[in-house]
């Protein structure tokens, strides 16, 4: 099966890709409040690209909405929800953003024994009227659990095989093209990959990394599995193991940029009928496994994701805000120029690919030149594939 996210020459695959098979995560630790408050159920987690916001569900009034809460350092702000044309009577879940944060996806409730996938566009702060995402993704069966890769060019999710009619379903993708989107395929391509029901996927920032939650150790769908591609093939899947997966529940699971923070969901069982579903975090420890993300590129100052990139790449300041940002190519011949008005507080700047005449760039290795607020100059490299 062909990289769906990236293809890398073997030289960037050499220097960049780091084994991710050992995973040495920390013991999970809830969430506090506002994000568990004691009182309803909180799921499916989605920690967008920039680490800013975490987006989950929560079984209030009857049915499943969609809520968020935006982060400032290390607390959470206020829960605050969606629009109510997004979470409707039917039940909504499975968010998932691409990396600009302007393309929301989710599954809805839509008829007896069937879930659809919708997205939404944000344009100048609003969320518009959702869409059903139609054929060839939704079918008259079910399609539950979804996660848009941080491109918005591949979406993966649980839907069942189009020549079978019997469940379980297993995890499927689409390639956005500019016809539309193609025809599902097999996510794993051979039974190992396939032999359980595998739901709630989560694709790594980088692309590299595969997560969902299958069955294949525990009754009912319970652990955290992920699996990794390496330049050729993706591994055969593999649960992350302890702590983080117990005899509990563990489901929907969602990694920050940089793959160090590993959130998801645990329904524990507290006998009588009674299960609590909360979200949970767990540290990579760094003295067990050496991990450097490829996706996110850090630096001193400012950072740039995903990384390489085939649509759109994200420029961040850690600190102030920008001046102007320069794009050069690796010949040094300015591509695309950007100056922040005076007064502007942003720190975060989306390069579609395009240079100043607005016409695509070619595939290749570029240069930017960041200049702070303050004066300082950082440069950061960006691959753009195509």
């Amino acid at each position: 099966m062909k990289p769906i996210f990236m293809i890398c020459c073997a030289v960037y695959i050499v220097i960049q890709a780091h084994s991710l098979c050992a995973q040495g995560w920390s013991e999970p630790v809830k969430l506090g409040p506002p994000i568990n408050d004691g009182r309803h159920t909180r799921s499916h987690p989605f920690l967008t690209r920039d680490d800013s916001m975490l987006y989950f569900t929560s079984y209030v009034g009857g049915t499943t909405d969609i809520f968020y809460c935006k982060r400032n350092g290390d607390k959470w702000g206020a829960v605050q929800s969606l629009p109510d044309y997004i979470n409707t009577s039917a039940s909504e879940h499975s968010p998932s953003l691409t990396a600009d944060n302007r393309t929301l996806y989710f599954v809805r409730w839509t008829t007896y024994n069937s879930w659809d996938i919708f997205y939404s566009e944000c344009k100048e702060g609003q969320w518009g009227r959702p869409q059903n995402i139609g054929p060839p993704i939704n079918t008259p069966g079910m399609e539950f659990g979804c996660c848009i890769s941080s491109g918005g060019d591949t979406l993966v999710f649980e839907g069942p095989h189009y020549w079978e009619t019997v469940y379980p379903p297993d995890l499927m993708y689409s390639v956005k093209t500019d016809t539309g989107w193609s025809f599902p395929t097999l996510f794993f391509d051979y039974y190992d990959g396939n032999r359980s029901w595998e739901s709630y996927p989560f694709i790594s920032s980088d692309g590299k990394t595969i997560w969902f939650r299958a069955d294949y150790h525990v009754d009912w769908g319970r652990d955290i599995i992920y699996s990794s591609w390496d330049g050729e093939k993706w591994s055969a899947p593999e649960p992350v193991g302890p702590p983080v997966n117990t005899e509990q529940a563990e489901m929907a699971p969602c990694l920050s940029s940089d793959g160090r923070e590993l959130y998801f969901a645990r329904i524990y069982d507290h006998g009588d009928s009674i299960r609590s579903e909360e979200i949970y975090r767990s540290i990579r420890l760094t003295n067990r496994v050496q991990y450097q993300p490829t996706q996110t590129q850090k630096i001193d100052r400012c950072r740039v994701y995903p990384n390489p990139f085939n649509s759109r790449v994200i420029l961040q300041t850690m600190s102030g805000r920008f001046s102007n940002i320069i794009i050069y190519n690796i010949t040094g011949k300015e591509v695309k120029r950007f100056t922040q008005p005076g007064g502007n507080e942003n720190n975060t700047l989306v390069w579609n690919g395009t240079n100043n005449q607005g016409n695509p760039v070619p595939a290749g290795v570029y240069l930017c030149r960041i200049t702070l607020s303050g004066g300082e100059m950082e440069w950061v490299k960006t691959i753009l594939i195509k």
